[in-house]
């Protein structure tokens, strides 16, 4: 998955390329690569955290106690898709109550699926071309490679430095829509594992900036989400995860 262009002298070719993407590949966690195939959770989100930043009236502390009182989970695939449900205890007492009370309830639930989407890009191992691609290009300039990869009608470049760290990963669809993503990591067993990340998403209408962080928790063998904060449009939305149900791939 992957783009750039370089002076000629540094283009890379054959045997070259292979090898940096092998060594890549081995450098990044995967949940893929050790057998998860789907997880279930609880997700929590600290909706006092939420509201303490913004003006509310008293329909918007109407809406507070719904969402405090309404149960979010996620099922989540090693691709990143993601479905979100939710169950709330009570009814809401009047219509407009209840209309904030589904914007708000649908923003997370779009929050959270930006998210896994992104997410699961670094948690399913190295983020460019697949064992089998042939349609990407490696360049090396200075430190870093551009590694690009047209994917049917998406662009997408990765850059990472010699030392194989991957410092911004960029998709652009030909609706004028760019995705830019600058992750960050730790290590785990000599493996990146992600962190967060900052993000830029720009359309015709505009653009908007978000980050994450993410503290992960081991739960049967598997690093996953405990604690995130997301911030988007300058509101930051704390969520704690729990009660996950794993489903790994069949051992032979």
């Amino acid at each position: 998955m992957i783009c750039g262009i370089a002076a000629p002298n540094a283009l890379l070719r054959g045997a070259d390329d292979g090898q940096i993407l092998d060594r890549a590949r081995q450098a990044y966690y995967s949940l893929r690569g050790k057998g998860l195939v789907e997880f279930r959770c609880e997700v929590l989100p600290d909706w006092e955290a939420v509201f303490s930043t913004l003006r509310t009236d008293a329909v918007g502390s109407e809406v507070l106690t719904l969402l405090q009182r309404t149960h979010f989970d996620v099922s989540v695939g090693a691709d990143g898709a993601s479905t979100v449900s939710r169950q709330t205890e009570l009814t809401p007492p009047s219509q407009v109550v209840a209309e904030r009370f589904r914007t708000a309830a649908a923003g997370l639930e779009q929050m959270l699926t930006g998210f896994f989407v992104v997410w699961a890009q670094f948690m399913s191992g190295f983020p460019g071309p697949e064992p089998g691609d042939k349609d990407y290009k490696i360049e090396k300039a200075g430190d870093q490679y551009r590694i690009t990869q047209q994917q049917g009608q998406l662009h997408v470049l990765v850059l990472m430095t010699t030392e194989l760290v991957v410092t911004e990963a960029r998709l652009t669809a030909p609706n004028s829509v760019e995705i830019t993503v600058h992750p960050h990591f730790s290590k785990l067993a000599e493996r990146f594992l992600l962190t967060g990340w900052d993000s830029t998403i720009g359309t015709a209408a505009g653009t908007l900036e978000t980050a994450a962080t993410t503290e992960n928790q081991e739960v049967e063998g598997f690093e996953l989400p405990k604690t995130v904060n997301i911030t988007a449009g300058g509101i930051r939305i704390p969520l704690r995860f729990n009660h996950y149900r794993i489903k790994k791939r069949s051992q032979p």
